[in-house]
């Protein structure tokens, strides 16, 4: 069953993407005025958070179903 293996990697990329959000924003918060999350940036950051959740919806569904 490659399902938790799936789920297992959907879990590190939005851990993944957290972590960059959260970088950003430190970075941010640390250095007033030299760096600006873009709003195409945190676009980026938002669709891909997304389009992992729509997999894991996917994921879940077809493992229910396959089940």
């Amino acid at each position: 069953n490659p399902l938790p293996t799936l789920l297992g990697q959907l879990a590190k990329g939005i851990k993944g993407l957290m972590l960059l959000q959260t970088t950003a924003v430190l970075a941010v918060n640390f250095t007033p005025g030299r760096i600006k999350i873009t709003p195409q940036y945190r676009l980026l950051i938002n669709r891909q958070l997304a389009q992992l959740a729509i997999a894991v919806v996917v994921i879940l569904q077809h493992g229910v179903i396959g089940q």
